[in-house]
């Protein structure tokens, strides 16, 4: 019998079939390391939502840690062959990847090489159907795809150069992700609006002071006065009101806003400031407002 007679070619449908299965498990796969990043960054986000006197320094999103996950993955996609010469989707479609010289299965390292031409997949797509058993990958690799023959003699799975092959595709292609990662850290993400060092506890004590005297009934006042923002020459003050039993009613944040705006109009005496207020109850975060006082020529403006 020769070898043509015992390693059938595949055909056409068979070999399209094994690669879109391939494709749509693998990209799960890689996706699924990709979505275990974005995982912790949804915490990041609820930590966010929190009541805070800035707004935060980052994003919540590590792209770092994102783009490593995903490289991890995609390697993971690439070694894909390395056990046995079969994928998930080769297993499915019953065929194998062989050494095209000796018809034996191909190993592990022969198998990476051919899917690094995973990328070239319109090119893969269309050798695929004019040849379905070499595709450019196979050429390159010096194999082939055949038909799975249950008396073909199958080589123990050497988990120490499988295994080795997924690894090292793994770290190369987080080597190479690296100079994209450089890149986004040099994304400014901070959201910082004050400039730290002016901050006035003098100023702070007075508002958060007078703010408990008129407030104190229902609510918990804590502020933080800055004299200088970062791109504008003014003081900044940031309050954070607490309702201290319930979720807080409309009257009760009306009161807050009303009273907010007479005791900063009292005790700032430059002409412009800006602001924040939040107010948060049993609930979480509950209102959330931007301050302009502009001139002392406008009336206070809480922009909804």
């Amino acid at each position: 019998m020769t070898d043509q007679e015992q390693f059938s070619r595949p055909d056409a449908g068979t070999r399209l079939g094994s690669m879109a299965l391939d494709h749509f498990i693998m990209s799960a796969v890689a996706g699924m390391f990709g979505g275990a990043s974005l995982l912790g960054s949804l915490f990041g986000m609820f930590e966010m939502m929190k009541p805070s006197h800035h707004l935060q320094d980052k994003l919540p999103f590590d792209f770092g840690l994102m783009i490593t996950f995903y490289a991890i993955g995609f390697g993971i996609y690439l070694a894909k062959d390395s056990v046995q010469g079969r994928s998930l989707g080769k297993r499915i479609t019953k065929l194998v990847v062989l050494n095209n010289s000796t018809r034996e299965v191909a190993g592990p390292w022969r198998c990476l090489v051919r899917n690094l031409f995973a990328f070239l997949w319109p090119i893969e797509v269309i050798l695929a159907l004019a040849n379905p058993s070499r595709r450019l990958g196979d050429m390159a690799a010096g194999t082939c795809v055949a038909k799975w023959d249950p008396e073909m003699e199958t080589p123990k799975i050497d988990w120490l150069q499988s295994l080795g092959a997924v690894a090292i595709m793994c770290t190369c292609l987080v080597l190479l992700s690296m100079p994209l990662q450089n890149l986004l850290d040099k994304i400014p993400t901070s959201f910082n609006e004050v400039e730290e060092s002016s901050y006035n506890p003098n100023l702070s004590i007075k508002i958060q002071t007078r703010l408990s005297e008129e407030l104190g009934d229902f609510a918990t006042p804590d502020v933080r006065a800055y004299d200088q923002m970062l791109d504008k020459d003014m003081p900044f003050i940031s309050l954070i009101f607490s309702i201290k039993e319930g979720i807080g009613t409309y009257d009760q944040v009306q009161r807050i806003k009303d009273t907010t705006q007479e005791v900063l109009d009292e005790l700032i005496t430059t002409d412009d400031y800006k602001g924040r207020i939040q107010i948060t109850s049993d609930l979480g975060l509950m209102d959330s407002n931007e301050i302009s006082y502009l001139s002392r020529i406008n009336s206070y403006d809480l922009v909804e």
